[in-house]
């Protein structure tokens, strides 16, 4: 039988390019007969595999026309997945004035770090030759199980894609690694990890590209793909490929390093197998030895389960194993047997040691009981001098201490005193820039009151103006409007009527005067906004009003400067 390689290529931006790889390659959606490796009459026969966000796998016919193709899957995917995170991204960064920060869709699935990984499974080579599609499809089809079983909440398989139109048949995976942020699910491979319980190969290092976590990760991955091709009656070349080099680089190297780690283990395994394979076989009977099971796989395709003659002999020959492993069991039980008496043996030394150890502690207790009773009065008149010492610096130590306490009340007295004429001055100074506030604004603003007025009223309206109003504050924004709306800071205005962002400017216009005529703007509310509008309406005097309202914004700082 040959030897084939199972390889692994993972990837997720062209090292030439930079960007994320096209999603158009694996679903043919483009000029396939340009392409000179692909074999145009086998692209019908590709199969391509959409996952929802549950990992569950949907076999998609190739030759549909009208099918979603992979580029629309994954928008749609990364949307339910990751949609709730990002909204709630988006208002944190609208809430610290900065939407430009905000990403979309696009932006995840062509940024380095968000983008998903794509992976190409093959197994063999044009060189050595390559078993049959079916049965890459079964190792792949136990492959994604064995992940989503133990890792699906940080792995989302997103699309696979089998190509049988190449020179080789192999399956483009695209995947992402997710980890339960904050908001929601999020992107990230190192966090994706952390969770799984994945380390570095050597965690008393930096992090970097030869120590992170992914190298034992990616060795896991290549074992448990090793160990189905096996399953399946395939030769694989475990050791990794070095091909036209004379020694390892450094990653194929800690590959190596993990794979003889866990060679042991791997080998314990296979006896187990070994063992169930053997109990199994004994429920066989002569009915099942031309039993057929008709199954498909996620592919969609039709596979057959077949216990044949020769495997049917095999399992009973198991019988005779049987019997071996009977005369086993009665040696392992003479053995049992033996030890047992061998316990009662060395349980019977341990309680006579534990008599012994017994009686020793008697005699050093006695011992030492006998000893104290003769120090005792010694010690105990020594220890009755040195408390009495003690009481005397105690008293010495009170007596300093109320001298200190003395001194430090009239201390206290005297900064109180001080205190209270630095809180004298300071009202008296919040009085009187109270007054000089006032007054600046009074001589500085006169001008600006005057244009003001003009901006506010500088029509006469009537009966025919207030209906055309009324008909243009209802109209929608539309986009090219709301992108110009955008330069003068209003954001997001798309949608909104004329009349909304009419109030808004006139909002914004009001607070830039109550902060031109003295009024900051963290001061500045929705009851002074109203109370200028309020004020206006009613006939008043713009400045006037305008001047009112800034002064008592300005009167709000000086009281909480003042409390």
């Amino acid at each position: 039988m040959a030897n084939y390689r199972q390889t692994n290529h993972n990837g997720r931006v062209n090292a030439k390019t930079g960007k994320a790889y096209s999603r158009k390659h694996n679903d043919r959606e483009y000029d396939v007969t340009k392409a000179e490796n692909i074999n145009v009459g086998m692209v019908a026969q590709n199969i391509i595999l959409h996952y929802d966000s549950n990992n569950t796998a949907h076999a998609i016919d190739s030759r549909d026309a009208n099918r979603i193709t992979i580029d629309e899957h994954e928008h749609q995917l990364y949307q339910e997945l990751f949609g709730v995170s990002l909204a709630a991204q988006h208002k944190r960064n609208e809430a610290a004035r900065h939407p430009e920060r905000n990403k979309t869709i696009d932006d995840l699935l062509e940024g380095k770090n968000t983008c998903p990984e794509e992976t190409i499974f093959q197994i063999g080579s044009v060189e050595d030759g390559f078993p049959d599609p079916s049965v890459l499809m079964e190792v792949f089809e136990e492959y994604q199980k064995e992940v989503i079983g133990r890792y699906g909440d940080n792995i989302h398989f997103l699309d696979a894609t089998l190509h049988l139109d190449e020179a080789v048949p192999h399956i483009h995976v695209r995947k992402v690694w997710t980890y339960e942020g904050k908001d929601g699910l999020d992107i990230s491979q190192n966090k994706a990890l952390e969770a799984m319980g994945f380390k570095r190969p050597d965690p008393d290092k930096k992090p970097g590209k030869w120590n992170n976590a992914k190298i034992p990760f990616s060795e896991w991955e290549r074992d448990v793909k090793i160990s189905l091709c096996q399953n399946h009656g395939l030769n694989i070349e475990e050791k990794p490929k070095t091909p036209g080099k004379t020694s390892m680089t450094k990653e194929e190297a800690i590959a190596v390093k993990l794979q003889e780690q866990n060679k042991a283990a791997q080998e314990s395994l296979d006896v187990k197998k070994e063992e169930l394979a053997r109990v199994s076989a004994e429920l066989v009977t002569e009915e099942m030895k031309n039993k057929e099971i008709t199954d498909k796989n996620i592919f969609g395709m039709a596979r057959k389960i077949t216990v044949t003659p020769e495997e049917y002999r095999r399992w009973q020959k198991s019988a005779e194993t049987k019997e071996k492993n009977e005369a086993f069991k009665e040696e392992m039980a003479k053995r049992e047997r033996t030890v047992k008496l061998r316990e009662k043996e060395l349980a019977s030394k341990e309680n006579d040691l534990r008599r012994r150890e017994s009686n020793v502690d008697y005699e050093i207790k006695m011992k030492v009981d006998k000893k104290v009773q003769l120090l005792l009065p010694i010690r105990t008149k020594q220890k009755e001098e040195y408390i009495e010492s003690k009481s005397r610096e105690l008293e010495e130590k009170e007596k300093q201490l109320d001298d200190i306490a003395q001194k430090q009340h009239e201390t206290e007295a005297f900064l109180q005193s001080k205190a209270d004429r630095l809180s004298r001055r300071e009202r008296e100074l919040d009085e009187e820039i109270k007054r000089s506030v006032a007054d600046v604004i009074k001589d500085m603003l006169k001008d600006f009151f005057l244009q003001f007025k003009e901006r506010f009223i500088r029509f006469f309206k009537g009966e025919h103006q207030e209906n055309v109003i009324s008909v243009v504050r209802e109209m929608r924004i539309d986009r090219n409007t709301a992108d110009r709306l955008s330069q003068y800071g209003f954001h997001l205005m798309e949608d909104h009527t004329v009349g909304e962002i009419l109030d808004r400017a006139e909002t914004e216009d009001i607070k830039d005067a109550l902060h031109n005529a003295g009024a900051d703007y963290r001061q500045i509310g929705s009851s002074e906004i109203e109370a200028v509008k309020s004020g206006i309406e009613k006939g008043g005097t713009i400045e006037e009003i305008i001047q009112s309202i800034a002064e008592q914004a300005a009167q709000k700082v000086v009281r909480r400067r003042h409390r």
